[in-house]
């Protein structure tokens, strides 16, 4: 998070926040993100151990969040550059 929208002291719900507030995600993504934030608190603060599915789905929901923001951003950046532009002339 702090690499998108910067190193502020702020805690993972008002991040999540400012992520769909400058466009990084959407209104799902960060529903999706503030369950995984709770299941990550829950562990830490109230004892939670999640079983191996869950913990596999967390760490799959992190690492696509991951992919897309790092990753295929770049990609498709690529793919913009190499897309011939539309022929703007009028006939």
């Amino acid at each position: 998070m702090t690499l998108c929208v910067g190193d502020k002291q702020l805690g993972f719900k008002a991040r999540i926040d400012l992520l769909e507030d400058e466009g990084f995600i959407g209104v799902t993504e960060k529903d999706i993100l503030l369950i995984i934030v709770d299941a990550g608190s829950a562990s830490a603060h109230r004892a939670f151990t999640p079983g191996s599915e869950i913990l596999e789905t967390i760490i799959a929901t992190v690492e696509n969040f991951l992919e897309r923001q790092f990753i295929l951003r770049s990609d498709v950046k690529n793919v913009e550059i190499a897309t011939p532009k539309r022929n703007t002339i009028k006939r």
